[in-house]
């Protein structure tokens, strides 16, 4: 599962340490604390009042000011719809909507402790989605530029998942918090597996438009490599470059590797042969 070939040279250890925390040690760490079902008395238990202060009157004061913020911002946008800003309405939805459902979990011990706390949890959800149109507008815009990539496939689902959850929670009658980490349990193992998932489809898209894109600018024909006789244009080769750059940075350029290997084993060799001519130190060719 891990490449320890270079764990300690490339200062890997770090990632694999996080992997290793966060699924395994964290849930296990998490579990065994979990009260006993015979031990818990309905109605009975304590809960933290410094928590619930903080969930009061600072996260949700806080969620109140993002509201207001968010939308008057949406309302801007909306009023310049031709000149939509990149990037920056998807992650203004992402933190409203990750920080609001977090402060939705949190309060569910304290809903009987203020008429504030729960016309925010009842009108909350409703809130939500407006700003989903919002983020999947944004995200398409950006997609049928540059196609998908894994930041983007991540923005999709995530937006797909919080329309569940935020339709759930405004038609259900039962509102089980437990449904919050359910489906995004599901969601992430559907994505992690399979054809569509997060580490190939987004690798395959980006694939095929650079096939489509060098084919177009001609630097591709009959499944061979040629060099370009005439300049092409700025914004396909533009394209190309975030393609190359993207499937090189993904995987070291191994899915593309094959269409030049005539061309870079003709450079390895005059590499080789310069190499030969000047090094004075008798060392082999690397």
């Amino acid at each position: 599962m891990f490449d320890l070939s270079g764990t300690f040279f490339r200062e890997k250890i770090y990632a694999y340490w996080a992997t290793i925390a966060l699924s395994l040690v964290a849930p296990l760490y998490a579990l065994i604390h979990f009260p006993i079902p015979k031990e818990i008395k309905q109605d009975s238990y304590d809960t933290n009042r410094f928590f619930s202060f903080l969930v009061r009157f600072v996260g949700i004061p806080f969620i109140l000011v993002y509201f207001i913020i968010l939308y008057t911002y949406s309302i801007r946008v909306l009023m310049n719809f031709h000149d939509w800003p990149n990037g920056i309405i998807s992650w203004l939805v992402i933190g409203f909507s990750i920080f609001g459902y977090l402060v939705y979990i949190f309060s569910e011990s304290y809903v009987g402790e203020g008429k504030f706390l729960r016309v925010f949890r009842k009108y909350f959800p409703f809130a939500v989605l407006p700003q989903i149109l919002m983020l999947f507008y944004a995200i398409y815009l950006r997609i049928a530029q540059y196609d998908l990539t894994m930041n983007r496939y991540f923005v999709i689902v995530f937006g797909v998942w919080l329309t569940i959850i935020s339709l759930y929670y405004t038609i259900s009658k039962r509102k089980l918090i437990l449904f919050i980490p359910a489906t995004l349990t599901l969601i992430s193992i559907g994505i992690s597996v399979g054809p569509w998932g997060v580490f190939s489809l987004p690798l395959d898209r980006q694939y095929e438009r650079f096939i489509s894109n060098i084919e177009k600018a001609g630097i591709l024909q009959n499944g061979k490599i040629h060099p370009l006789v005439k300049t092409i244009d700025v914004n396909l080769e533009n394209e190309i470059i975030s393609e190359v750059r993207y499937i090189c940075e993904y995987r070291t350029c191994e899915k593309i590797r094959p269409l030049f290997e005539q061309v870079l084993t003709a450079a390895e060799e005059e590499n080789k042969k310069q190499w030969d001519t000047s090094s004075s130190f008798g060392r082999d060719y690397s």
